[in-house]
């Protein structure tokens, strides 16, 4: 075998393995891809979903929905009452952030609330 076939059959080698990465790298490519539309699917949108209501206090506002609301994004996260006691005013606006600054210091736990 001649130094011209030698280097010949190298070439084509290589073209091979250069073809075989580029498949490669665009299955891979196409994976990503695919992952990143599944996990921008399964998060929550506008990024509302991964937040507590809020409650205003105004006089069409349900404060039994509120609560119910706020228990079950406080259970699903396996909120202690302690961290339930911090977290409630956060979520008051307006005229029930109003309130709550009125008689946060008698506030000693979450029944209290």
């Amino acid at each position: 075998m001649t130094a011209e076939e030698v280097n010949k059959q190298l070439l084509e080698a290589l073209k091979g393995l250069g073809t075989s990465f580029n498949d490669s790298h665009d299955h891979n490519a196409q994976i990503v891809t695919e992952l990143k539309a599944v996990i921008r699917k399964s998060r929550p949108t506008g990024g509302q979903a991964n937040k507590p209501p809020t409650f205003r206090g105004d006089s069409h506002d349900d404060i039994e929905e509120f609560i119910q609301q706020f228990t079950q994004y406080a259970d699903f996260y396996n909120w202690s009452e302690e961290r339930r006691r911090r977290a409630l005013p956060l979520n008051f606006d307006g005229p029930a952030s109003t309130w709550y600054n009125t008689i946060s210091t008698s506030v000693t736990d979450y029944s209290d609330l």
